[in-house]
């Protein structure tokens, strides 16, 4: 098993835009420790292992990435959002071959409604207006 030390971990530090829905691209900045993300022009399958909003995958098939990043300097990561979860506010996580990220509190906000910490806000998107007229 892989072991290493805490300035070797990888790190989330802000997940930009903070409200999305399906869809949608989410940039994830951070230290990701990795060199080499993958995408539908690479030849190697990278080094991301997962990208998760409440444990649902947030995709990067088919989305662009930077050709290689700096292990060791803030980078984004870009995915795109298929959430099948309801509208919410919920955690993300990442998981890249050095391991798992430990998330920055800069990554966190508090929820005005349950006061809750969060750090990504999955939105409903509206596919059709129900106009009801009455007689």
């Amino acid at each position: 098993m892989f072991s290493y030390s805490n300035w070797q971990t990888p790190v989330v530090q802000e997940l930009i835009p903070k409200t999305v829905m399906n869809g949608d691209l989410l940039n994830v900045f951070g230290i990701h420790r990795i060199t080499d993300p993958g995408d539908a022009r690479s030849t190697t399958i990278g080094q991301i292992q997962s990208l998760l909003i409440n444990g649902y995958t947030c995709s990067i098939i088919d989305v662009l990435q930077e050709d290689t990043l700096n292990a060791n300097s803030r980078d984004y990561i870009a995915c795109k959002v298929v959430s099948g979860d309801v509208a919410g506010e919920y955690s993300f996580s990442e998981t890249v071959s050095p391991g798992t990220a430990n998330s920055s509190v800069r990554s966190y906000s508090t929820s005005l409604f349950t006061q809750n910490s969060y750090q990504i806000r999955l939105v409903a998107k509206v596919t059709s207006d129900f106009a009801h007229t009455g007689g």
